[in-house]
């Protein structure tokens, strides 16, 4: 009975606070993805995953609606999160959902933990073959938000992939960046799956938005409507 009403409590601070979709995943179910530092996952057990739907806001996809709306609504209800838990004795931090945007260095392009791997885990959705998390419900139009926790939780059970033989994201890629390759969990090798220097030159030539390309997640036909 604690974990249930523990997860519905979270779930209300989330749901209240303008977060469109919650989910608890098992942090066993990512074994072996990458962590920075390495031991980040140490005492934790489960990984709360927090879901901004885009779709809902006026010209979704501009960097102003990450940048200045739902990165710093995650960031929020986050701190809420994480302080419900602190208050009941138990261990949580939150992990910034724009930690992976570095010039260089370990975190070039990558988050100290992959949040797609965890909204995964939750049941919220999968990775899908333009490396981005495609929720069940929204698509890929959505922003992620973790916050990793001792506390007893109910977790969700791992997505499967749904994309199929669909490779509409990597067709509509304008710098050739994408390759559709199928897997089922977490791509053993990224760079097969993303070109990341090709889409970075695309990007500094041609993207009228310094940094930002929306042709794969507006192509995807999972979730509701798009721009």
């Amino acid at each position: 009975m604690a974990k249930t009403s523990n997860n519905k409590s979270i779930e209300r601070v989330a749901l209240a606070n303008g977060i469109d979709l919650i989910g608890v995943a098992d942090l066993s179910h990512i074994d072996g993805i990458r962590t920075y530092p390495r031991g980040l996952l140490k005492g934790y057990r489960y990984g709360i995953s927090l879901v901004v739907a885009l779709d809902k806001y006026d010209d979704p996809y501009s960097f102003d609606i990450e940048d200045q709306i739902a990165f710093p609504l995650i960031r929020k209800v986050s701190t809420l999160i994480v302080d419900f838990i602190l208050e009941r004795g138990f261990r949580a931090i939150a992990l910034d959902p724009n930690d992976g945007l570095k010039d260089s260095g370990p975190l070039y392009y990558r988050s100290k933990l992959s949040m797609k791997a965890v909204a995964r885990a939750a049941g919220l959705g999968w990775i899908g073959k333009s490396a981005v998390f495609v929720s069940k419900r929204f698509g890929p139009r959505v922003c992620l938000g973790v916050v990793l926790t001792d506390m007893p939780l109910n977790p969700g059970r791992p997505s499967k992939n749904e994309c199929g033989r669909c490779g509409l994201c990597a067709r509509a890629c304008p710098a050739g960046a994408l390759t559709a390759t199928s897997f089922e969990v977490y791509p053993e090798d990224l760079k097969k799956v993303l070109q990341r220097d090709r889409c970075n030159d695309w990007l500094e030539r041609h993207s009228p938005t310094p940094g930002f390309c929306w042709e794969c997640v507006l192509a995807c036909p999972k979730g509701g409507k798009k721009s």
